[in-house]
């Protein structure tokens, strides 16, 4: 029997196609699909989340102020997250430093996730790449993908690249940058879990007190601990941690080599982790690895250059724009690019930076936004932006523009900003009031 070939051909026409299913692609996409867009959402993984699901995170960061009001952003996608989880007794909210976190489970994050998607819409492409663009003259008319069924064509209006490594914007336009000053990016970690913990002596090792038996176990040599300043936390299920303290550094993700060997390393740091924690820390003793992220947790690699930069600056006096849309209230957390070391810088107590809408815009395309760890920021910024918590608020702004810009047949920067901003301060306004009504 004669294949196709795998002839290339247009798959489908939507108003707006994202790319990328973490916390930005998942909220864009469902945020487009119900202000009436013909959405569709691709992703390269068997479900949606990214880093949230796939990575382990288990923890929302960036949903509430650092100080002491530990003040809520305003963020209908993120609300509406956590409320259907904590109907299911599936999170759970703690202070840690100066501000709050919720915890999740990350089964049924993938489950809650699904049935937004669906009901508000979205037609769904799992276990699908993207792996081109056509374009002609700074507009994305397709997207090549590919999957178990085709090779083909996605036809869109509008484009939101929510793909974490800026995939669609470099393919494009070339037009991106990657890290630092010398191209150094922040450190990834694979999470962990484990489970027959006696957590009630666990959590009684303070951050600082863990840090001082990691410092120990490496100054002794009996292991090889590359990060000594992670911790665990406790998820939704009795005698169970979630582990956030694996580093794999120096590593180019976006080469494929060098992704192949970090998935690898990691892997291997976890049992090194896992190992001391069962041999020194309190409760850990009769605990065993139940679990491990399926895919490293990148924090950062490639980035647009947007019409704005946002800039350490602008998040250190909680910077307003009259173009703001989304906003960032986590503190710049900084993992050492090489070696240990975090640094954690706070942004003044109870408030947060406007992200603009420009940091969105890629320049030289006119159907083209970003959202999430890729939008056009410093090296020192991302620090900040790059949370779950802000990535939901900055899916919303461009799910609502890309909806607007599809229906009036308009580029992106034809929007008109006040009517923007209003529509996004009338969105989040009316789900949090439906919120609690229904709750």
């Amino acid at each position: 029997m004669q294949g196709d070939g795998r002839r290339l051909r247009v798959i489908g026409e939507w108003d707006v196609a994202v790319v990328g299913s973490g916390a930005a692609g998942i909220s864009a996409a469902v945020t487009a699909a119900r202000y009436g867009a013909r959405t569709v959402l691709v992703e390269r993984q068997a479900y949606l989340g990214g880093m949230g699901t796939g990575g382990m995170v288990g923890v929302f960061c960036g949903l509430y102020t650092g100080g002491p009001e530990k003040r809520a952003i305003p963020s209908a996608f993120g609300g509406d997250v956590t409320d259907r989880l904590a109907r299911e007794g599936a999170c759970g909210w703690s202070d840690i430093r100066r501000t709050r976190v919720v915890h999740y489970d990350v089964g049924v994050l993938k489950v809650v996730y699904d049935a937004l998607a669906t009901e508000s819409g979205v037609d769904l492409l799992l276990q699908t790449g993207v792996t081109g663009v056509l374009a002609d003259e700074g507009r994305i008319h397709g997207l090549v993908v590919d999957n178990v069924e085709y090779h083909g064509v996605l036809l869109a209006k509008q484009v939101i690249d929510a793909s974490g490594d800026a995939s669609v914007v470099h393919w494009t336009t070339g037009r991106t940058e990657k890290g630092g000053a010398a191209g150094e990016t922040q450190g990834a970690t694979l999470v962990f879990r484990m489970a027959n913990v006696d957590t009630a002596r666990a959590v009684a090792v303070s951050r600082d007190g863990f840090s001082e038996l990691l410092e120990q176990a490496n100054r002794e040599g009996t292991f090889n601990l590359p990060r000594t300043d992670g911790y665990f936390f406790a998820t939704t299920h009795p005698g169970e941690v979630n582990c956030n303290m694996t580093r794999v550094a120096g590593l180019d993700t976006t080469m494929a080599a060098e992704a192949t060997l970090a998935e690898v390393v990691a892997r291997q740091q976890v049992q090194e982790y896992a190992r001391f924690l069962r041999a020194r820390v309190p409760g850990f003793r009769d605990s065993y690895l139940s679990f491990y992220g399926s895919t490293l947790g990148i924090r950062e690699t490639r980035r647009i250059v947007g019409d704005y930069v946002v800039t350490e600056d602008d998040l250190r006096v909680a910077r307003a724009f009259d173009d703001g849309v989304a906003y960032a209230a986590w503190p710049m957390e900084i993992h050492a690019a090489t070696g240990d070391g975090t640094v954690w810088e706070w942004l003044p107590d109870d408030a947060w930076l406007e992200i603009p809408h420009r940091a969105l815009l890629p320049l030289g395309l006119t159907n083209v936004q970003a959202a999430g760890r890729c939008i056009s920021t410093t090296h020192e910024a991302l620090g900040s932006t790059r949370v779950m918590g802000t990535c939901m608020s900055m899916g919303e702004a461009v799910g609502v523009a890309a909806a607007q810009a599809a229906r009036r047949g308009l580029s992106i920067r034809e929007l008109p900003m006040a009517e923007l901003r209003g529509e996004l301060d009338a969105y989040r306004r009316v789900e949090t009031d439906t919120r609690r009504r229904v709750g």
